[in-house]
Formats: structure tokens, C-alpha cells, sequence
């Protein structure tokens, strides 16, 4: 059974200082009063998760692969914080498409990542150094390096504190994290509410806005050099409001069409991606938008209301205070 926080994840308030925040297919996210951060409560235990994570999480290979191509950015800024291409770990590396992409550019490269099928690709068909397991399983490990990326993997953990720490002990003195999670301040989860996709239990535990994500790297000394938001892996803004309040209506209208549920629920929603009338009606949202969001996208990015936040943080060359334990 999930159980309850008896603190908060992050600055450590009771639980009395508890607001509930949003209610998603029989989970609770409750938002603590004292410093903003939104979390589950209760939460998975980390034996659910990972029985959830065996039997019903399913991300297909070949869309995170047709995404690179718009995360190579991100190397672009990891060589200009660095100076050149070094070592890098990738947590939560999935197939290891990304892991490859900066492999092709010169970068020495690791990763870890839970699903098993994953890294058997991975490894296999990619020929990468990526081992099964979580970045608990690294706490040991003696390897440091210059560069930990974590793309959309910070959300899944229910205790950021120790993921920072760990990361942090991973990097070499002056060595940079970076991290991209969904961004509770965006427009699109202003819009969308609690039908936003990206609010998704039981997967997505704890979620993140520039304020609480900034109070986590400082704890941990870590001097952020990047601090931005990017639409990264979302869908089409646009589409993704008119997607949350159809859900809402039919959530209204007929009792959640089968999603509907009193108790925390482990099954995932309905997945509606390949279909093809989803499909069609998505590009119709990208190609009616276009002229709006060329005029309006970068000065949303620059505001921090793109749907996903990315902090790129550097790690002090003098030791750093390991946050409380």
C-alpha cells in the first residue's frame, strides 16, 4: 500500500503544513505551504514503483529516438559550460539514443537506467556502458565526471534530496549537473490544471517549479549556470489545453470514461498516441498554431512558462556541504 510523508520532500515541514494541490485518477499531490513544492502523498513505496515500472510503464524506442535530434541542444550547452567534451553519465538513460549522440561528438559516456529492456538495447544494439539499476546503485561508485545529465528522471524519485546528493558526489570540482523536469509554472499546466499530461502518478512523484528546484541545488552549493525553459518533449500547447479540457468534460460527463477511480490506481490511462485520428488531430494543432507560436515561443521560453524547466549547475571546486541527511 502507498504510504504517507511525514515531512515534506524538500524543506521538511510537517505534514500539517500540507495543502492538497491536485486529484489524479485516486492520487492525492499535495503542495507544502511552507516552501511550494508539489509532491504525492502517500506515495509508492519503491516496490510498487518498481512493479509498475516492470509491468505497465511502457515508453516506445522509437519516439524517444525521433526526439534527439531536438535535445542535442543540450550538449551544445554542456561543451560551452565545460569548455570541451569530457566524461559524461546520463541517468535514466532509457535506449541510449542520447548517450550515442554525444558519443558521436567526442564524449567519453555512461549511463544507468531501471528498465531492463532498455539497457539490454542499450548495450546491445548501441554497444554503450549502461548498467541496470537506479542512481542509488552509484552511490559507491568511485568514478567521477565531468558532466550528469538527467532528462525527466528527477520527477520519478521520491527523494530529490539524496538523487542531488549523490549526482553531486558523482561530479568532478567544477563539474556540471543538468536537469530537465516538467515545469508546474508553465502555461500549459496553468491551462490544462490537473488534466495536464505531465501530472502523472503514480510515475511522476514529485513535481518541480524554478523556485523549489532552485532551492534544491542550493542546498547542495551547486551555482546555476543555466536557467531556462524549453518546450523539450511536450506536445503542441495548444493541442495539449484543448486535449486536458476535452478530458475534463468527459471526466464530467461520463464519470472519467473508465479512469474514474476512489483508490490510488496503478493502472496507466488510456494511451491514444498512435492512433492515427490522434495523430492528425495533433499536426492540425501544430499547423494552425504555427503563425501565434513563432511569435510568442521564445519570449515564453525566456519567462520560464515552457512546459519543461532545465537548470544546468556547476559544481564548486572547493568541497561542497552534502545537504541534510
Amino acid at each position: 500500500m502507498p504510504i504517507r510523508v511525514s515531512r515534506c520532500r524538500l524543506c521538511e515541514s510537517e505534514t500539517r503544513a500540507f495543502q492538497p494541490y491536485a486529484e489524479v485518477r485516486g492520487w492525492n499531490y499535495v503542495s507544502c505551504a511552507n516552501c511550494g513544492f508539489v509532491f504525492l502523498d502517500p506515495q509508492p513505496t519503491p516496490d510498487e514503483l518498481r512493479a509498475f515500472y516492470d509491468s505497465q510503464y511502457q515508453y516506445d524506442p522509437e519516439s524517444y529516438k525521433n526526439s534527439i535530434g531536438r535535445q542535442k541542444v543540450w550538449l551544445d550547452y554542456l561543451e560551452s559550460a565545460i569548455g570541451s567534451c569530457g566524461s559524461l553519465l546520463e541517468v535514466g538513460c532509457s535506449f541510449g539514443y542520447f548517450l550515442r549522440a554525444a558519443r558521436q561528438r567526442g564524449w567519453t559516456v555512461s549511463g544507468v537506467e531501471p528498465g531492463g529492456d532498455a539497457t539490454d538495447f542499450a548495450r546491445r544494439k548501441l554497444g554503450l556502458d549502461v548498467v541496470k539499476g537506479t542512481i542509488s546503485d552509484l552511490k559507491n561508485d568511485r568514478r567521477r565526471f565531468d558532466a550528469v545529465v538527467a532528462w525527466h528522471v528527477l520527477e520519478h524519485d521520491a527523494d530529490p534530496r539524496l538523487f542531488l546528493r549523490i549526482t553531486t558526489d558523482l561530479l568532478k570540482p567544477d563539474g556540471v549537473l543538468a536537469i530537465r523536469v516538467p515545469n508546474l509554472d508553465s502555461t500549459v499546466s496553468r491551462l490544462a490544471g490537473k488534466t495536464w499530461q505531465w501530472l502523472s502518478p503514480p510515475e511522476h512523484v514529485c513535481m518541480y517549479c524554478k523556485s523549489t528546484l532552485a532551492h534544491l541545488f542550493s542546498e547542495f552549493e551547486l551555482e546555476t549556470i543555466v536557467c531556462t525553459s524549453s518546450r523539450g518533449n511536450s506536445r503542441n500547447i495548444w493541442f495539449e489545453v484543448a486535449r486536458a479540457r476535452a478530458k475534463k468534460l468527459l471526466n464530467s460527463t461520463f464519470g472519467g470514461v473508465g479512469e474514474g477511480c476512489t483508490t490510488a490506481s496503478f493502472r496507466p490511462p488510456p494511451r491514444y498516441e498512435n492512433r492515427a485520428w490522434y495523430r492528425t488531430v495533433e499536426q492540425f494543432f501544430e499547423i494552425a498554431s504555427w503563425p501565434v507560436e513563432a511569435m510568442v515561443r521564445v519570449s515564453r521560453e525566456r519567462a520560464g512558462k515552457e512546459a519543461e524547466l532545465v537548470i544546468f549547475a556547476r559544481k564548486p571546486a572547493r568541497s561542497v556541504a552534502r545537504g541534510r541527511p
